[in-house]
């Protein structure tokens, strides 16, 4: 028998689940303490029960809601209840942040060497230090080193390029 927030609740017949969502309210003293939050999957605002000693450590938070994410466990009162009630302690943080891409070049990559093979769709064949590499670069440059090849000159590449997702071929910085 669990009992939270003079709820009692028999543990044969609970349903737990997980929960989690933008918190909303946070109550942490007195017999009826709670967490108010905004569900993540279903946007609408639910309400979990939890006894005064699971919600000590929230006092912090407590009127200074905005920003943050509330995660954990509940338990459902009985099978018809819509009350629900803490299982264990649940975790309140700040909600993870997505920036944009920095404009740093991760995958920078040093490319010198003599080519030997060009297409005009952008592959080319380079030599350097004895050993032949594959690489797909602007198909214009591709069609003006193969341009050059047709007419026996030495080409050269030499660079720091990188890899250019959007594009799908190698990109001198």
């Amino acid at each position: 028998m669990i009992v939270a927030a003079g709820f009692s609740l028999d543990a044969r017949e609970r349903k737990v689940v997980r929960f989690s969502g933008k918190l909303i309210q946070l109550e942490t003293s007195g017999p009826e303490a709670f967490i108010e939050y905004e569900d993540s999957t279903s946007q609408r605002i639910k309400k979990v029960y939890c006894d005064a000693d699971t919600m000590k450590g929230f006092s912090e938070f407590a009127g200074n809601e905005s920003g943050l994410f509330v995660e954990g466990k509940a338990a459902q009162l009985s099978l018809t209840s819509d009350v629900w009630v803490c299982v264990g302690r649940p975790n309140i943080r700040k909600k993870y942040s997505v920036e944009p891409p920095s404009s740093k070049k991760t995958n920078l990559r040093a490319i010198y060497g003599q080519v030997v093979e060009a297409e005009e769709n952008g592959q080319i064949v380079y030599t350097s230090n004895g050993k032949r590499s594959h690489l797909s670069i602007d198909p214009r440059i591709a069609a003006g080193f193969k341009k050059k090849l047709e007419r026996m000159e030495t080409v050269e590449i030499r660079g720091n390029f990188y890899y250019d997702r959007g594009k799908g071929y190698y990109v001198e910085e």
